[in-house]
């Protein structure tokens, strides 16, 4: 779900150019209320809508789906631009939405908040970990 916050779109592809520290924090404030189901289904092609669509297909793996559902019913709805009502993708989109929010509040910053990562193997230090 992580995979592409260092970058300012998230790895979505957007039409916009570049956006403002305050317009990030703007989306912040008037998306943290909303209902997580209402945002994609009020505009499915946002950079919101997008996110959702592609981190279902990339986190939910087709065989987990067919058999939690028996088919790939959903999967095929989502991949056509859909967000269906399902509980499981309600669910789905509560993670999301915390996920989506915490990239708005992190970009608003100056400069910019940035993830720490340690890769396997190196050794465990007390001042930074």
């Amino acid at each position: 779900m992580f995979s592409g916050f260092q970058h300012e779109n998230f790895s979505v592809k957007v039409d916009s150019g570049e956006v403002s520290k305050e317009t990030f924090f703007h989306q912040f404030l008037s998306m943290r209320e909303m209902d997580p189901l209402d945002m994609p289904g009020q505009n499915p092609d946002s950079a919101f809508g997008k996110f959702c669509t592609s981190k279902y297909l990339v986190v939910v793996h087709p065989k987990m789906e067919a058999s939690f559902f028996g088919n790939l019913d959903q999967r095929s709805y989502i991949n056509g631009g859909g967000h269906p009502r399902t509980p499981f993708y309600q669910v789905f989109l509560k993670l999301a939405k915390s996920i989506w929010l915490l990239h708005r509040l992190a970009y608003s910053f100056d400069p910019n908040v940035k993830v720490f990562q340690v890769k396997r193997g190196n050794e465990y230090s007390e001042v930074y970990m």
